[in-house]
């Protein structure tokens, strides 16, 4: 068995937390818990397919628009890694308060069988292709009922939506999500991140609220 511990501070002037912010204030997204994840499954040597049992207990806030340094936890039992983001109140005269909050957590995944192929041979590719281009919902409809900025406008548009199903076009946003120029980043998270914004478009539609993700399955 092997615990390896690592740090990572989450500046609050990054630009994809600024534009990932509700009433002002930034919480970390749960993509890039998962990027965390990959990077220290890569420090531990894993070749990480994939994950399951994802899940975002507790959001990340940056109170005050204070960095916050978190804490990731990898637990290598036999080759199989689970991992734990968590972190602690440190209070004005340095002390930390209360017990150590859990976030985040997910076990990799080293071995997986995709089955888009499947998906893909039952998707007519040209009539969606015609139907992007009569978005039932464009990007300006969408991100006014959305606390998303620029670096995290990954949707260009939904073509439909309704209680069963929602399909929508990914779109690479033009800002970028650090100030400093693009990171080589593991995980996707801006696709992820278009699939949890598509299913959280839905909701305010069909159930008149909004929602973040809570769990994954696989």
């Amino acid at each position: 068995n092997q615990e390896l511990f690592a740090q990572k501070i989450y500046k609050a002037q990054w630009p994809f937390l600024k534009d990932h912010s509700i009433n002002g204030t930034p919480y970390v997204p749960g993509v890039m818990g998962i990027e965390s994840f990959v990077e220290a499954a890569k420090v531990l040597g894993q070749n990480v397919k994939g994950f399951q049992d994802v899940h975002f207990s507790l959001p990340i806030k940056l109170l005050r628009m204070r960095d916050q340094e978190v804490m990731i936890k990898a637990k290598n039992e036999q080759g199989l890694v689970s991992f734990v983001l968590e972190s602690d109140f440190i209070g004005s005269r340095g002390i930390k308060m209360g017990s150590t909050r859990r976030h985040f957590d997910a076990k990799a995944l080293t071995h997986y069988e995709s089955n888009w192929q499947n998906v893909k041979d039952n998707i007519d590719f040209d009539n969606l292709i015609k139907s992007a281009s009569n978005y039932r919902f464009k990007q300006e409809e969408i991100y006014q009922g959305m606390f998303h900025g620029p670096s995290f406008k990954v949707l260009d548009g939904i073509i439909q939506a309704d209680g069963d199903q929602v399909l929508a076009v990914y779109q690479k946003p033009q800002a970028p999500l650090f100030a400093d120029g693009d990171k080589n980043l593991l995980s996707n998270p801006l696709l992820i991140e278009a699939a949890f914004q598509t299913c959280g478009y839905r909701d305010i539609l069909v159930e008149n609220k909004m929602t973040l993700p809570d769990y994954i399955g696989t």
